[in-house]
């Protein structure tokens, strides 16, 4: 019986031996794997941080950029000819102001209404219909939006005016809360719907870019911002942003921005859940096709850069001399990407796409 004992605890102790060497050797591999995987990210990082403009006047600049990014664009295209932004069609909703007068009609509210509500983020204050005072058609409404707005990279807030669904006017705000007034002609429709839309949020290391809406005024009758007169929506649609799609809003934009070119035009595309870069090349391929240009720059955005690059000029082929300016992103912090979740969450997302996008593209 001993013997057998021993004979056991032998077998035991060699199995024991023999799994650790194999434990050892897993280990060993996994975290080779893991150095390799972080020194690609590492690499990567430069490498998708693209720039390579071609000599070329026309720019074609991405409709999804934020608006830290496209303030860049004047300081880094000068002599602009063709200036084409590419973005996503927006849906148009059915029925909204019945929509939003049945949202009011359920709305109650138990918290105290307050004087005024700020936005943090691109998003749309849309006013209780049933508080605007209606017009005979024909008339002409003042509206009077009494806003200011926080500083972030050298500029106030900006927001759209919306009248019934249409972008009307802009405006930039001040540090001190002022009445921007408006004059509409509403035509034959009537005063139904005002919005005011926020789309120059920007948020940088020690700025944050924000804007409050403390009242609208309509023919002379104010009407607070509070959870009980009004509805906040972050949804891009043709009634909350007044444009038909993402390319005429950021457009718009850069217009305010008063960024020179000899021609603005914008190429939408429907939106596409996987892929948008690709998507926007095809219909931009499809458009610029009919025309004469064959040079251009495409404008694009920090590790997006070298994706976008390399989708247009697999996806164009050789008729066509392509090039990509390269903003600043303030997605991301470029310096220190790899302290934050998000950053190596950005750079794995931007590898495997630009990775698909070069594979896939015939």
């Amino acid at each position: 019986m001993a013997c057998g004992k021993a004979n056991l605890a032998g077998i035991f102790r060699d199995n024991f031996i023999t799994n650790m060497k194999k434990a050892r050797y897993a280990i060993l591999i996994l975290l080779v794997l893991l150095i390799a995987l972080t020194t690609t990210l590492f690499l990567a990082s430069s490498f998708l941080d693209y720039n390579a403009p071609v000599n070329s006047d026309n720019i074609v600049v991405e409709g999804w950029l934020q608006a830290c990014e496209l303030e860049q664009i004047k300081e880094k295209c000068q002599n602009i000819n063709e200036l084409i932004v590419v973005g996503n069609e927006f849906q148009q909703p059915k029925n909204t102001t019945c929509r939003l007068l049945d949202y009011f009609q359920k709305q109650v509210s138990k918290e105290k209404p307050g004087k005024g509500m700020w936005l943090y983020a691109n998003s749309t204050l849309i006013f209780n219909p049933e508080l605007l005072t209606f017009k005979e058609a024909g008339d002409t409404s003042q509206i009077v939006v009494r806003a200011r707005g926080t500083k972030a990279n050298g500029r106030f807030a900006h927001f759209n005016l919306i009248v019934n669904g249409e972008f009307y006017d802009d405006s930039f705000t001040a540090g001190e809360t002022t009445d921007y007034i408006y004059n509409v002609k509403t035509g034959n429709t009537g005063l139904k719907t005002v919005g005011v839309r926020f789309d120059n949020d920007c948020r940088l290391r020690k700025e944050d870019r924000n804007l409050f809406i403390l009242s609208i005024k309509v023919n002379g009758r104010q009407i607070f911002a509070n959870k009980n007169t009004s509805l906040v929506t972050t949804t891009e649609t043709r009634f909350t942003t007044g444009f038909t799609s993402k390319g005429k809003a950021t457009l718009n934009y850069l217009k305010a921005l008063n960024v020179k070119a000899k021609s603005y035009r914008t190429v939408s595309f429907r939106f596409a859940r996987e892929n948008q870069t690709l998507a926007a090349a095809d219909s931009f391929r499809k458009w610029i096709a009919t025309t004469r240009l064959r040079n251009f720059n495409i404008v694009s955005g920090g590790i997006h850069s070298r994706r976008s690059l390399v989708t247009y000029e697999k996806d164009f082929g050789d008729d066509y001399n392509i090039g990509v300016i390269n903003l600043e992103s303030a997605r991301y912090n470029k310096r220190n990407w790899w302290k934050s979740p998000g950053g190596w969450l950005a750079i794995s997302d931007e590898l495997f796409s630009y990775i698909v996008n070069r594979i896939v593209i015939k």
